[in-house]
This record gives C-alpha cells, sequence and structure tokens, in this order.
C-alpha cells in the first residue's frame, strides 16, 4: 500500500464484528490513508465490542454501525 501513496480512501467492512480486522490490517497499513472506515455488524454485542475497541485504539476515523447488510 505505501508505494502507491494512497489517501483519502473510505473501506466499509461488512460484517466487520468487533473491529478485529482493521486493528489487524493497523500493522501494515497507516489507518490514516483512509477518509473514512466504517463497521458494519448485525450483532449488537459484537458493535458494542467495535466501539470499544475503537475507543481504545483512538481512531478518530473509523465509525461503527449496526444494521443488516
Amino acid at each position: 500500500f505505501e508505494s502507491y501513496k494512497l489517501k483519502n480512501l473510505v473501506w466499509i467492512d461488512l460484517g466487520g464484528g468487533t473491529g478485529y480486522n482493521v486493528e489487524a490490517i493497523e500493522e501494515y497499513v497507516d489507518l490514516s490513508m483512509f477518509k473514512k472506515i466504517i463497521i458494519v455488524d448485525l450483532c449488537s454485542s459484537l458493535c458494542q465490542e467495535a466501539k470499544a475497541r475503537v475507543a481504545r485504539k483512538k481512531w478518530t476515523n473509523v465509525e461503527v454501525f449496526e444494521g443488516d447488510v
């Protein structure tokens, strides 16, 4: 990713569960290249875990939505 110098991307993680995918990719990619990261999941308890992860990691460009895709 770094070689492309991408920025202002939007990532929608459908079935994103606890937000672990965002944390895992953060090891390889600078999350600031994303204008917005949206986690969507149907399960409210998983969304609550994702929201807690977002708060704990202090991600300002990540939002969590409970919904059916």
